[in-house]
C-alpha cells in the first residue's frame, strides 16, 4: 500500500453488482481504496501479471470460469495476494472449501455492506501480511542454516558463501567482507555481485570499511545518503557506482577489528530489527570462521616436519648415551635450561626436568629399547621442577658407523606451548561455533521431530488470530489435547517408541484437521488445535470427532502397537469470556489439568467442569474424592500462603540492590491504593492492586546492580534490559497460582494510554485497569525522588507533567481520580 491507499482488483462480470460494490468502496469512512474492474477470468489474470495490487475481490461466476476453479486459478497467479470471494451463493460446503484453499473471506452479496467489506478487506490484508512476514522469516533462517551446515574445511572458503548470504538476505546492490592484509592494504576476502571494475585490493585512507576497522566498536555502522557525506570525495567507489547507502559490521580477533562485513545500495534503505537480527548472526559467523581461520594458521605454523628439525637451530638437540646422560646440546636448549647450567655430564631427566628418576613418560627410553625413531608430547619444566608449557620430543636412534651399533640417542625438541593454547582456542571457537548452530534451530518455528508448528509460532499466530474474530465478531476455538499415561509408554516400549507414537499422532491429527486449522506441538506429549471460525459447538464435536478417531486407531508398527487415551479441554470466544489471546491457553490448561484429575480420556469445557466425556460419547461418573479434595485443597492453600509470604519477603531484597526501588515501593503503593478506593473498586481488586504495586519492581532483581545504581545516561542495550524487569517479574511469579491474577498488573505497568509503550505496546482500554493505576503512581513517585542520574522534581512540577501525558501516556479518567487524591491529601 503506498500513501494509505489500498488497491483493490474487482473481478466481476455483473455491472450493477460491480457498480453497488465500487460504490461501497468509495463511501468508506476508513481507507481510501483505488479500484480497478475486470469482468472476466482472462483479462484479471492478464491485469495480476502486472502486479502491484493489495488485495482481490473475486466473483466465483464469470463467463469463462465457474466454481471454485476461478478461485484455484486466481490463487495460482498470485498466491500471495490476499483473496476474498464475493458470490451470491451462500453454500456453506463451498464457503468451507473456499478457505482450505486458501480464501480470505467468503462474503455473500445480498448481505454487503460498507462496514463488512471495509472490515474485511483490512483484517485480510493484516493477516496475510502475518503470514508473509512469518514465511519470509522462516525462509531467512532456513538459508543461514543450509550455510551452516554447508560448512566446509577452508573459514575463508566458508566467509565468501556468508559474504554471499549477508548480501542476498539484505537485498543488498552487492556485498564484501574487506580486511588488512599485512602490507596495510585493503584486501576483499569476500564479494558478492560486485561490479567487473572493482578493485580488490586497494589503499584503506578514505574507505568507509577503513573508517569501520578503525573506528568499530561491534555495532553496526550504516551511513545513509552517501552522496551528501565525506566518503563521495574521500571512497572512490561511491561516486564510481553511485552509491546510497552503506551497512558494515566490525569484525573483531582478539579484542581488535580487523574487518568489515559490508552491504551497499544504490538506494535509500534502513534496515528492519529483522533485518538487523539476521545480519548480526551472518557477521558472528563470519567472525567465529576469521577466529577459526586465524588459530588454524598458527597450528599449521608450528607443525611437526622433520625436515624443519634439522633446518632451524631455534629448536632444541640434546645427545644422550645409552644411560641417559647428557653428552652434548645445542644453544636453545642452554637458553631454555639456564638455571641447571652446565647441562653436559648430568642425567637427562635431573637437568630438564628436576627429577631424580626417569620420567614416566619417555620417548627415547623407547628408542634405546627398540633402536626406532619415538615422539612424545611431554611438559617443559621450570627451576623447580613445575610444568611451564609443553614440547614436542622425537628421540631418533645414534648409531656408531664403525661398529653400526647404537650408541644413544639424538633428541629433536620443539616448544609448542603456543601451539597447545591456539589449539585450546581452537576447541573453544569451534564450541562457540556449535552453540551458535543450535540457537539458530532453536529459532525454528518448526518441532524437529513431528513437523507441527511450535510453542514459538503459536506465541506469534495467536494474537494476530484473537484479534480477527474479536473485531470481525467471529468465533475462535482452541483444543488442548495431552496423551494420557504416555509416560507408561516410554517405560514399556523404549522412548524411540514413544517418540515413532508422537510422531504417527501428529500426522493423524493434521489429517483430521481443516486446511486453516493450525495444529502445534505444545509441550512433550502435549498438542493445541487453533481452529479460526469455530464456536464452543463445533469445537465440541470436532474434540468429540477426535477422542473417537484416535480411541480406535492402533498407532505403533507391525511388531507392536498400543491404542491411546487423550483428554482434551475446549475454550472458545466469544463464550468464554477472556481478553487477551493468551488467555484460551491459559484457560485450556486449568480445564485439562481438571479432566486428567478426573482420570482422563474425556472432553472437559469451561461451562461442563462438573461432567465428563468419555471415550464413547458418554458422560461417566467419577468416585466420590471429596475427601481427598479437601485435603489436597487445605495442603494446596497452605503451600501457596507460604510461598506468596515467602515472595514478598523477596521482594524487600530489591532495596539491597538499588536502595531506590526499596523506598520508591511503599510510596506507590499509598498513592495506588488510595486512587483504586477513589474509584469505588471492590475490595478484592483494591487489594490486588495493593499487590501489584508492592511487587511491580520485584523484576530488578534480574537486572545488574551497576545499570540500577549508573549515573550517566544509560545506552540503548542498558536501556532494553532494565526494560525486560516487567517480564522477569512476571516469569517469577508465574507459578505462584494464588499471585497469578496480579500478573498483568505487574507485566503492563509500562504500557502507555497510545500504545507506545513496553512490552506489548498494548493502548488504551486493552491494558490492565489496575496497571495503569499502578502506572501513574509509579511515574509520580519516581519523579518526586532523587535518581542516580539526576535530582528530584518539585511535587508541582510532577504534576504538571503528569497533567501533560494525560491522554499519551496516562488514562485521562484516572490522571483526574489522581489529582483528587493529590488534592484530599494535602487538605489533611
Amino acid at each position: 500500500m503506498e500513501d494509505n491507499i489500498i488497491r483493490v482488483l474487482l473481478i466481476e462480470d455483473n455491472k450493477t453488482d460491480s457498480d453497488l460494490i465500487q460504490s461501497i468502496l468509495r463511501g468508506s469512512r476508513g481507507p481510501e481504496f483505488s479500484v480497478e474492474v475486470c469482468g472476466t477470468l482472462v483479462k484479471g489474470l492478464e491485469r495480476l501479471a502486472k502486479g502491484n495490487l493489495d488485495i482481490i475481490l473475486l466473483d466465483l461466476t464469470l463467463p469463462d470460469s465457474i466454481g471454485l476453479d476461478t478461485f484455484g486459478r486466481i490463487h495460482a497467479h498470485a498466491p500471495l495476494v490476499p483473496i476474498i470471494i464475493i458470490t451470491s451463493s451462500a453454500d456453506e460446503n463451498q464457503a468451507v472449501k473456499a478457505f482450505q484453499k486458501g480464501a480470505q473471506e467468503y462474503l455473500v452479496k445480498e448481505q454487503l455492506n460498507e462496514e463488512l467489506v471495509s472490515r474485511s478487506i483490512l483484517y485480510a490484508i493484516g493477516r496475510n501480511k502475518v503470514r508473509v512476514e512469518l514465511h519470509s522469516v522462516q525462509e531467512r533462517l532456513e538459508k543461514i542454516n543450509n550455510c551452516f551446515l554447508g560448512f566446509g574445511e577452508d573459514p575463508y572458503e566458508n566467509i565468501r558463501h556468508l559474504t554471499s548470504l549477508f548480501g542476498e538476505l539484505l537485498g543488498a546492490t552487492c556485498a564484501l567482507y574487506n580486511c588488512l592484509d599485512r602490507s596495510g592494504m585493503l584486501c576483499s576476502i569476500g564479494q558478492w555481485q560486485v561490479p567487473e571494475d572493482y578493485k580488490s585490493k586497494d589503499n584503506p585512507e578514505g574507505h568507509i570499511c577503513y573508517d569501520v576497522i578503525k573506528e568499530g566498536d561491534g555495532e553496526a555502522f550504516i551511513v545513509r545518503n552517501l552522496q551528501n557525506t565525506k566518503y563521495a570525495e574521500t571512497d572512490p567507489n561511491v561516486k564510481r557506482h553511485k552509491l546510497e547507502t552503506y551497512m558494515g559490521y566490525p569484525i573483531k580477533w582478539r579484542g581488535e577489528v580487523i574487518g568489515s562485513l559490508c552491504a551497499v545500495y544504490r538506494k535509500d534503505f534502513v534496515p528492519s530489527e529483522d533485518d538487523m537480527r539476521f545480519a548480526g548472526m551472518i557477521a558472528a559467523a563470519v567472525e567465529v570462521e576469521e577466529h577459526r581461520a586465524r588459530a588454524e594458521k598458527r597450528i599449521k605454523e608450528g607443525e611437526r616436519f622433520l625436515s624443519s628439525v634439522f633446518s632451524s637451530i631455534q629448536d632444541g638437540i640434546s645427545i644422550l648415551d645409552r644411560d641417559y646422560n647428557i653428552v652434548r646440546v645445542n644453544p636453545a636448549m642452554e637458553k631454555w635450561y639456564a638455571h641447571n647450567m652446565p647441562l653436559v655430564g648430568k642425567k637427562c631427566y635431573e637437568a630438564y626436568h628436576c627429577r631424580s628418576a626417569q620420567c614416566e613418560t619417555c620417548p627415547s627410553r623407547d628408542t634405546l629399547r627398540t633402536g626406532k625413531a619415538a615422539y612424545e608430547v611431554v611438559p617443559k619444566s621450570g627451576p623447580g621442577g613445575e610444568k611451564t608449557g609443553y614440547l614436542d620430543l622425537y628421540s631418533f636412534p645414534l648409531i656408531d658407523a664403525a661398529t653400526e651399533k647404537m650408541i644413544g640417542v639424538i633428541e629433536y625438541i620443539r616448544d609448542i606451548t603456543e601451539r597447545k593454547r591456539a589449539e585450546d582456542e581452537l576447541q573453544k571457537v569451534n564450541k562457540d561455533l556449535l552453540t551458535s548452530n543450535k540457537r539458530l534451530n532453536q529459532l525454528s518455528l518448526r518441532d524437529l521431530h513431528t513437523g507441527l508448528y511450535n510453542h514459538k509460532y503459536l506465541a506469534e499466530i495467536i494474537d494476530a488470530e484473537f484479534y480477527r474474530a474479536k473485531k470481525l465478531g467471529s468465533a475462535i476455538a482452541v483444543v488442548m489435547l495431552d496423551v494420557d499415561y504416555f509416560k507408561s509408554i516410554n517405560d514399556t516400549y523404549g522412548h524411540q517408541f514413544g517418540d515413532m507414537v508422537l510422531k504417527q499422532l501428529a500426522h493423524y491429527l493434521r489429517r483430521m484437521m481443516r486446511q486453516y486449522d493450525v495444529v502445534i506441538r505444545y509441550g512433550g506429549e502435549e498438542f493445541v488445535i487453533m481452529s479460526p471460525g469455530t464456536d464452543r459447538v463445533h469445537a465440541l464435536v470436532m474434540a468429540q470427532r477426535m477422542i473417537d478417531a484416535i480411541n480406535a486407531h492402533n498407532f505403533g508398527d507391525a511388531k507392536t502397537s498400543v491404542k491411546l487415551k487423550v483428554s482434551l479441554a475446549v475454550v472458545s470466544y466469544p463464550e468464554d469470556k477472556v481478553t487477551d489471546a493468551m488467555d484460551l491457553i491459559k484457560l485450556s490448561e486449568q480445564i485439562i489439568a481438571r479432566a486428567k484429575e478426573e482420570g482422563g480420556n474425556r472432553i472437559y469445557s469451561s461451562v461442563d467442569k462438573n461432567s465428563m466425556f468419555d471415550g464413547s460419547g458418554q458422560r461417566g461418573k467419577g468416585p466420590n474424592v471429596g475427601v481427598l479434595h479437601k485435603m489436597l485443597d487445605k495442603l494446596h492453600k497452605e503451600a501457596n500462603e507460604s510461598l506468596t509470604e515467602s515472595i514478598f519477603a523477596f521482594a524487600k531484597t530489591i532495596e539491597v540492590k538499588d536502595r531506590y526501588t526499596g523506598e520508591h515501593v511503599e510510596r506507590t503503593v499509598k498513592y495506588a491504593t488510595a486512587i483504586a478506593r477513589a474509584l469505588n473498586l471492590p475490595l478484592s481488586e483494591i487489594e490486588m492492586i495493593r499487590q501489584a504495586a508492592m511487587l511491580h519492581d520485584l523484576g530488578k532483581v534480574g537486572i545488574s546492580e551497576a545499570i540500577l545504581n549508573k549515573k550517566t545516561k544509560l545506552t540503548k542495550k542498558e536501556i532494553d534490559e532494565i526494560n525486560r524487569h516487567p517480564k522477569i517479574a512476571a516469569d517469577i511469579l508465574r507459578p505462584i497460582h494464588v499471585l497469578n491474577a496480579i500478573i498483568p498488573l505487574i507485566l503492563h505497568h509500562h504500557e502507555r494510554w497510545d500504545g507506545k509503550g513496553y512490552p506489548n505496546k498494548l493502548k488504551g482500554e486493552d491494558i490492565p485497569l489496575g496497571a495503569r493505576i499502578v502506572a501513574i503512581a509509579d511515574v509520580y513517585q519516581a519523579l518526586i525522588s532523587r535518581r542516580p542520574y539526576r535530582k528530584a522534581f518539585s511535587k508541582s512540577k510532577a504534576l504538571k507533567m503528569i497533567r501533560e501525558a494525560s491522554g499519551t501516556q496516562f488514562d485521562p479518567r484516572i490522571v483526574n481520580v489522581f489529582f483528587d487524591v493529590i488534592k484530599k491529601d494535602k487538605s489533611k
